[in-house]
């Protein structure tokens, strides 16, 4: 087995999961930055790119969450009960958004 196949196959999403197409879309880039290397450095490369997910990437995600939550709220009719039906999440976790992007 080769690194590459070892990237498909862990990095292919379970017979019972439907990606969404962002997800699809950074499932693919994901494959793409760990393909096409020697089993070194695909190891070497996965672990970096965990700590720029972890410690970058993670955090600019949650800080734009809670932005959007917000000019959502500042921005439209709705209230939160109304961005958590839309949004799939709960009105608890939509006040506490809106909270800390106030911070």
């Amino acid at each position: 087995m080769t690194s590459d196949d070892i990237v498909q196959e862990v990095l292919t999403p379970p017979a019972d999961w439907e990606d969404t197409p962002e997800q699809a879309q950074l499932r693919q880039c994901l494959i793409s930055a760990l393909s096409g290397h020697d089993s070194l450095v695909t190891m070497t490369v996965a672990g970096q790119l965990i700590d720029f997910l972890r410690d970058h990437l993670m955090a600019g995600a949650a800080e734009v969450r809670r932005k959007t939550a917000k000019l959502t709220r500042d921005t439209t009719d709705m209230s939160i009960r109304e961005i958590a039906a839309a949004s799939g999440q709960s009105h608890q976790a939509i006040s506490r958004l809106i909270t800390e992007s106030r911070r």
